[in-house]
């Protein structure tokens, strides 16, 4: 009966070890305007759908997520197509040839541990 008692301890001890090294992380997807003109931003996460006006040179967080439970040493990068499911970039009638879907269109910052960024310039080269 001992050795019972012995190895469920050592089973919960060891539960509790991995659960505890499991946090949570925050993503912020931050876009640039540097184009020239007024942009307009469609996006369509998994959740909301919202439309941004960009004055020129004006920054702003179009998107930001939990994605829940994580492995210790976050925040990590991921695929950028599993927050956004959809996002349209227009200058005027112009939309954008650049895949803001693929995550190489980001650049991936850890800002601390337990935030990190997504941010994208927009130019006037990808209309």
């Amino acid at each position: 009966m001992k050795a019972y008692y012995f190895k469920f301890i050592v089973f919960v001890l060891v539960l509790i070890t991995f659960s505890s090294c499991e946090q949570g992380y925050s993503y912020n997807y931050i876009l640039t305007n540097n184009t020239d003109t007024t942009i307009t931003v469609f996006i369509k996460t998994f959740s909301q759908d919202t439309t941004f006006t960009f004055l020129p040179r004006e920054t702003k967080n179009i998107f930001s997520t939990f994605h829940g439970m994580e492995g210790f040493g976050g925040p990590f990068e991921s695929e950028v197509k599993f927050d956004l499911d959809r996002i349209i970039i227009k200058k005027g009638k112009k939309i954008s040839l650049k895949d803001y879907r693929k995550t190489e269109s980001w650049k991936f910052i850890k800002k601390d541990k337990s935030i990190a960024e997504y941010k994208s310039i927009i130019t006037n080269s990808e209309f």
